[in-house]
């Protein structure tokens, strides 16, 4: 507000108008008062000048958080509205606007009639007392911007001095309004032929529900007849916005189950993917254990393989100094033969000269034969033992071929089972999956149903409204008409009473005769009255068919909403249940995954006991 303000302020040093106190005063009012919400600018009682009107209108134009403007009783002069009804056609923001007492008419009116037709925002225009309706012209103007607007729902027209064309251009324009909700015509002078033409007006208008025709000469009947079409567009508003907020109501409710489905559904899903998540690391864990089992395997074998070469390697090394050891003892006896040989020439050349130490070469002889005796039978041992190794060496690397071939077979075996275990385990998932597929399509035709059953629910209601709505009319004509007739027989029974009353003085026998016609007229009439009542009867008769039919279908359709109500429940304990199988085979994968794992240890315990060994 203090923005707005500072540009009044500016405005008028710009324009040389001076600034009014009460207009300064009622700018700071609504400033300490409207601080958090939109602005209501109350000038009422305030006499303004056409310039300041002319600022305030230039003002309001660039204001954009003015939602209320109140000149009620300011006087205003007739450049004045104009110049404000100009400022207001291209604000955004407001929504009131009250110029009660402000003698308004001709350009006034026109200018008003102006907003109207630009303003897009407008919402209540309060015009009492006011004198519109002194130039049919003008008002004619404002009449048929009011029929075009589409945003105006309250209208006070009290005390303007409309006329019965006035009445009549107005009634033109409810024909056409589509907005307005509520209308007050209090203290003006529509007569009985206005308030005709707003009957006729009242039978196309099908949104207003409120009208004030109180002090306009307008007969009762048509006043009646009036409150009564008004009351039947109240009643059918009410039902559109009670059958909208069933609507909504069931709408909300389909899309919050629609919703608990969808979450359910996402909730298996991210279950599923747990659960195959979990299976791929158990998956990736065995794996892996395998894999270790095969390395310590490997491991082994290339270890009792490396100790069974070290093994053979040793005893060829033992082989080996034997044959040198051996040699070397052979050498010995060579040589010990060369030496015999020597000394048998010797002992043929000076045989006499050594004959005294032949004891002692034939001692050392025996000596060599029986060191020669024995090096062979270590070599023979030593042959022996090789031989011995050797098959030692090669009943051990048979075993060890053995074994290597029983633990490769048991591993082959462990692999099998895993692998047929994890092919089991993939295939129970792949039927979860399935399942959850077969789930989800239920679901997605549970879902198809659910809005199937909804644009049935919304067509039976739209259905249901138009038949009500048309018999409403229809109940409305009839009754209009029927009291018409009336009205038009009672007319004519006054106009004949009044002509015979005329005639009675002079003309006893033809009173008499006009007596018994006038009585003949009423009873035929009494007749036909009692044949439109009998009429009436048939149409309350049909009507209170109708309501029935409406609340068996009203049953019905609650009926159809229990069921539905019982499919979803169905369908929710079908979840459950599947939910509940989920659990299961999931509890089922855990224990055949421990299962696993102590085998797999028990088997790595075994090969660790087989090493020990």
């Amino acid at each position: 507000m203090e923005e707005f303000r500072n540009t009044y302020l500016q405005l008028c040093k710009a324009h040389n108008v001076d600034a009014q106190d009460c207009v300064l005063d009622a700018m700071t009012r609504s400033s300490a008062v409207n601080q958090n919400s939109g602005i209501i600018l109350d000038l009422s009682t305030n006499g303004l000048t056409a310039a300041t009107c002319q600022i305030l209108g230039k003002v309001l134009s660039s204001s954009r958080n003015i939602q209320g403007l109140h000149l009620n009783d300011c006087m205003l002069p007739e450049p004045g509205v104009v110049a404000i009804a100009r400022g207001l056609m291209s604000t955004a923001s407001l929504t009131t606007l009250s110029l009660k007492g402000n003698n308004i008419r001709g350009a006034g009116a026109v200018s008003l009639a102006g907003l109207l037709r630009t303003n897009k925002h407008l919402k209540t225009l309060l015009l009492e007392w006011n004198v519109l309706g002194i130039l049919d012209n003008s008002f004619a103007t404002f009449a048929e911007s009011l029929g075009v607007n589409a945003t105006l729902e309250r209208l006070d027209l009290r005390s303007n001095q409309l006329s019965h064309d006035c009445a009549a251009e107005l009634a033109s324009a409810l024909r056409r309004n589509t907005s307005l909700l509520t209308l007050d015509l209090r203290w003006n002078n529509v007569g009985i032929t206005g308030g005709r033409a707003l009957l006729v007006a009242m039978e196309t208008n099908k949104t207003l529900t409120r009208m004030d025709v109180a002090g306009n000469g307008i007969p009762a009947d048509v006043v009646a007849a009036l409150q009564t079409l008004v009351a039947a567009n109240a009643d059918r508003r009410a039902l559109s916005a009670r059958a909208s907020h069933d609507l909504e109501a069931l709408e909300k409710a389909c899309a919050e189950k629609v919703a608990r489905l969808e979450r359910c559904r996402e909730g298996l899903e991210e279950q599923l993917s747990d659960m195959r998540s979990q299976f791929h690391q158990e998956k990736v864990s065995h794996d892996e254990q395998t894999q270790e089992v095969r390395m310590r395997v490997r491991a082994e074998e290339s270890e009792k393989q490396h100790h069974l070469l070290e093994r053979i390697r040793h005893l060829e090394q033992a082989r080996v100094e034997l044959e040198t050891h051996a040699a070397q003892q052979m050498g010995v006896v060579d040589q010990l033969q060369t030496k015999n040989s020597a000394i048998s020439l010797e002992k043929e050349v000076a045989l006499d000269e050594r004959r005294s130490i032949v004891g002692s070469l034939t001692t050392q002889l025996h000596a060599t034969e029986t060191s020669l005796v024995a090096a062979e039978t270590t070599a023979g041992d030593l042959s022996a033992k090789l031989r011995k190794r050797e098959e030692e060496a090669v009943a051990a690397a048979t075993q060890h071929r053995v074994e290597v071939a029983a633990a490769r077979e048991e591993r082959e075996k462990l692999e099998g089972e895993l692998l047929a275990r994890v092919a089991a385990t993939t295939e129970r998932c792949e039927r979860a999956e399935r399942k959850l597929e077969e789930t989800g399509r239920r679901y997605e035709l549970e879902r198809g149903q659910a809005c199937a059953l909804k644009e049935e629910l919304a067509s039976a209601q739209a259905e249901r409204k138009l038949k009500a709505c048309e018999m409403q009319e229809r109940l409305q004509q009839e009754r209009s008409r029927g009291k018409q007739t009336l009205q038009e027989q009672e007319e004519l029974r006054q106009r004949e009473v009044a002509r015979e009353g005329e005639e009675l003085a002079g003309k006893d026998k033809e009173w008499q005769t006009e007596v018994g016609r006038v009585k003949l007229t009423v009873k035929e009439q009494k007749a036909m009255l009692e044949d439109q009542a009998g009429q009436l009867r048939q149409l309350e008769q049909q009507k209170s068919t109708l309501e029935k039919k409406l609340a068996d279908q009203e049953r019905k359709h609650r009926e159809d909403v229990e069921e539905k109500d019982n499919a979803v429940n169905r369908l929710q304990e079908k979840l459950r249940r599947a939910e509940a199988e989920m659990g299961g085979m999931r509890e089922e994968e855990a224990q055949r995954a421990t299962m696993l794992q102590n085998a797999v240890l028990s088997y790595v315990t075994a090969v660790k006991s087989h090493q020990a060994k």
